[in-house]
């Protein structure tokens, strides 16, 4: 996801069973929180939990999982990640 000037995302927005929401602050970085006080850095994949009551996002630019609890004052956390990435051949990793 990119905005017109190609610069990446930084925020989600979407409808939800209660209603729509709208996450993440205008400028990209990190942080878990409600509403606008989260942010994301490049958010690139988006995935619902079955029961509609969660938004799973790969946000590429923090190298973190995230996920949005739905509902009034929808909230981000951190689901996994640390942010370092990883590097292929890495000790321990399968560099995927």
């Amino acid at each position: 996801m990119t905005r017109p000037d190609h610069a990446p995302a930084a925020t989600v927005a979407g409808w939800a069973p209660g209603g729509a929401f709208f996450v993440g602050a205008p400028a990209p970085g990190w942080a878990d929180g409600a509403g606008t006080a989260a942010r994301f850095a490049a958010p690139a994949g988006l995935a619902l939990s079955p029961e509609g009551g969660a938004l799973f996002v790969a946000d590429a630019g923090n190298g973190r999982v995230r996920v949005v609890l739905l509902g009034a004052g929808a909230s981000v956390s951190t689901l996994a990640g640390s942010g370092a990435g990883c590097a292929l051949g890495a000790a321990g990793g399968d560099g995927l």
